[in-house]
């Protein structure tokens, strides 16, 4: 089984630099092997401000989103669209104490470009410039954890993005049981261990 769950075809932002808010972070889990092994996988989005649509009858913004392994190594591209985003390199104590939540609602700019298969995809992101104001987000901020399960903030995600939670490992029933039995395994072994 691959990650091939996408955003659903529609409207395709335009390439370009665009303002964007963050309104969402969502941890889609571990997402089978596509080649380059088992991976932790997150979700941005972003909305765009200055490019609307209308949706269900209301103009709204578009949105994009990209995604992002879990890592903030130097190498990892989640680390470079957050330091673009800051405008500036995480300090030791700034990366040990870092929480991605602290994103939503913020402002950036992303760039946007056409991929090969003719779908608009985030590049890079930056900071906006100094000084330019930036409205609140239009679309109600969303936090989600695949450890949350199939709760109210699940049921509010787009459908792409609930295929990508369902398709995650943390919701093997059978990879559920070997993580228990290796684990009273585990536990086991470490009170044969423990003298008293």
């Amino acid at each position: 089984m691959s990650l091939t769950v996408k955003e659903t075809s529609g409207p395709q932002v335009p390439a370009g630099t665009h303002i964007a808010i963050c309104f969402g972070v969502v941890d889609i889990g571990t997402q089978p092997d596509t080649g380059f092994g088992e991976k932790k996988k997150l979700v941005i989005m972003w909305e765009l401000p200055h490019e609307r649509m209308t949706f269900d009858g209301q103009e709204k913004p578009m949105a994009i989103s990209r995604f992002y392994g879990h890592s903030l190594s130097k190498k990892a591209n989640l680390r470079k669209d957050l330091v673009g985003w800051r405008g500036r390199e995480f300090t030791a104590e700034e990366l040990q104490g870092f929480e991605l939540k602290n994103v939503l609602g913020k402002p950036c700019q992303v760039s946007v470009v056409v991929n090969e298969n003719g779908k608009s995809v985030v590049d890079s992101v930056v900071a906006i410039p100094k000084g330019m104001k930036v409205e609140p987000a239009f679309n109600p901020l969303v936090e989600y954890s695949v450890d949350q399960g199939r709760d109210g903030v699940y049921l509010k995600l787009p459908d792409w993005l609930k295929k990508c939670v369902d398709q995650a490992l943390e919701n093997d029933p059978e990879r559920q049981a070997d993580a228990k039995a290796d684990e009273i395994e585990a536990q086991a072994a470490e009170e044969d261990i423990v003298p008293f």
